[in-house]
């Protein structure tokens, strides 16, 4: 037997073995330690109907008393495992501060999975809640925020915050929008 070429044959096979296609691999995997959800976009449609995925910059207004106070907002995630989603109010384009009004857990095989919606309420108590109590799915929970009110209108900033549930990984986005 001749020992280099056996050897050649091992140091072959083992680097052969250790070879896998991209399709086996699956390309990005969910236990890759490195790959985190990313919030690809947040969108608002307003009191009057403005939305900020029809227009770049849009004047984002909530009216408490045009068409009840309703808005709704969405997302789009790039995600491979579950995540959480909390919508949050603040008087500044931070999280430090912010008010939670709903909170969501997404993912796949759930009802967001790479992207979600959630229809709300602005009242005139300075106040809002999503899913209202008057609709299909009520929430009935309530956010006050009246001390972060100086005037009327103000601006404040809707705040989408998406977090990895595998991890401590978290990004946000934020919206203007003006207080009536």
């Amino acid at each position: 037997m001749k020992k280099p070429g056996f050897f050649i044959i091992i140091i072959v096979g083992f680097t052969l073995a250790g070879c896998r296609s991209e399709s086996d691999s699956g390309g990005s995997s969910s236990h890759d330690p490195h790959y985190y959800p990313r919030l690809d976009a947040f969108h608002l449609v307003d009191s009057y109907g403005n939305s900020t995925e029809d227009d770049i910059d849009p004047f984002l207004v909530l009216d408490p008393f045009i068409d009840s106070g309703l808005f709704e907002f969405y997302w789009y995630a790039d995600n491979l495992h579950d995540y959480t989603i909390e919508f949050r109010i603040n008087d500044a384009p931070r999280l430090g501060g912010s008010r939670l009004i709903s909170s969501d857990y997404c993912g796949i095989d759930l009802a967001c999975d790479l992207d979600g919606i959630q229809f709300c309420q602005y009242y005139a108590d300075f106040s809002m809640s999503c899913d209202p109590p008057d609709t299909a799915n009520p929430n009935q929970y309530i956010t006050y925020f009246d001390d972060l009110i100086e005037t009327v209108p103000q601006t404040m900033y809707l705040i989408l915050d998406l977090c990895d549930t595998e991890s401590d990984y978290c990004e946000y986005q934020t919206l203007e929008v003006s207080l009536q």
